[in-house]
C-alpha cells in the first residue's frame, strides 16, 4: 500500500510530496514539531498536542488553524488505514526569503505523516 502524506491542504503519496529549498523549517529549523501515537486507530491525546502546538505556533508567530489541523491528522491516519501508528505533524512559517526573515513568510508549510508503529529497538 502507498503511504499518504498530508501536505498544505492536499494528500499525496509519501514519495511524491515536496517541499521547497526556500522553506524555514528547512533553511533555518523554524518550524514545529509534534509526535503522537495512535492505538488501535485513536490517536492518543490529540488535543493536548495540538494545544501545546499552537501555543508554540503563537509565540513563533505561525498562523495555525487547529480544527484543520486536527482533521487532517485524523483524515491522514484513515487514509492510510492504520491502527497502531506513529504520526509526525510538522508546521513550519512557510516559504520566505533566503536571507533571515520569518516575516517573509506568509504561509505556513503543515506537513503530516502517518507510519505504522513499530517499538523501538531494545538493543542499545
Amino acid at each position: 500500500m502507498t503511504e499518504i502524506a498530508y501536505l498544505n491542504g492536499k494528500y499525496h503519496p509519501l514519495n511524491e510530496a515536496q517541499i521547497s529549498i526556500t522553506d524555514y523549517g528547512f533553511l533555518f529549523g523554524y518550524s514545529l514539531f509534534e509526535t503522537v501515537r495512535a492505538y488501535n486507530g485513536k490517536i492518543f491525546r490529540l488535543d493536548d498536542h495540538l494545544e501545546r502546538l499552537k501555543k508554540s505556533a503563537e509565540f513563533l508567530e505561525i498562523p495555525i488553524n487547529i480544527t484543520e489541523l486536527k482533521q487532517a491528522v485524523l483524515e491522514t491516519l484513515k487514509k492510510n488505514a492504520l491502527q497502531e501508528a506513529r504520526v509526525r505533524l510538522v508546521v513550519s512559517a512557510g516559504e520566505g526569503s533566503v536571507t533571515p526573515d520569518p516575516h517573509s513568510c506568509k504561509n505556513p508549510t503543515v506537513l503530516i505523516i502517518a507510519v505504522n508503529y513499530t517499538p523501538y529497538s531494545q538493543e542499545v
